[in-house]
């Protein structure tokens, strides 16, 4: 299975970008992105598709009770990735597979991420063996072919400073699978 073609580039007309991933017949991103996205888009086999009525959309910024999800559904679609059934622990290694705006244009980025002690609610941190910047979020981090959680924010000011000097600056934290599953 060719996992990359499920796991996509957020467009939007205010250059407000990220990512997000297709789990069976679901489009699963982070709600702050479309919050601040001017007509939202993912090109599909070749095709613009605006990202409107999401079958469930909250953003979050503080309250790790709820969630920072936005879904949408792709009836004509059927992804193989699935959500991870599993329990997330401290240790864990990862995949963390999101894009990157480069001068040639957008480039799938991949990095590892250890599950780091910290967890709360519906979050997890996790420590990437890359710095992740403005335009990952809503992407997935990865056990096989299944999403472990979607990346909600980094601890990266853009220019590799630590926006909070209590974690590394290659601190992430992501919505769990479960979290996401008890939405669906």
């Amino acid at each position: 299975m060719n996992k990359y073609k499920y796991i996509l580039p957020i467009g939007s007309t205010n250059y407000v970008d990220g990512c997000g991933c297709l789990i069976g017949n679901l489009f699963i991103t982070a709600g702050h992105i479309i919050s601040m996205a001017e007509k939202p888009f993912i090109l599909l086999q070749g095709e613009k598709i605006y990202l409107e009525n999401p079958l469930y959309f909250e953003v979050n910024n503080k309250d790790y009770t709820r969630y920072d999800l936005a879904i949408f559904p792709f009836p004509s679609v059927n992804s193989e990735l699935s959500l991870f059934e599993g329990e997330i622990k401290q240790g864990m290694r990862l995949s963390s597979v999101s894009f990157k705006e480069e001068m040639c244009g957008t480039v799938l980025f991949e990095c590892n991420a250890i599950v780091d002690k910290f967890s709360l609610g519906n979050y997890f941190g996790a420590i990437t063996d890359k710095n992740l910047k403005e335009g990952s979020s809503g992407s997935p981090v990865l056990v096989g072919n299944e999403v472990a959680g979607i990346l909600i924010y980094g601890n990266n000011d853009g220019f590799d400073n630590p926006c909070d000097k209590n974690f590394p600056v290659n601190f992430c934290c992501f919505l769990s699978s479960k979290s996401i599953k008890k939405v669906i």
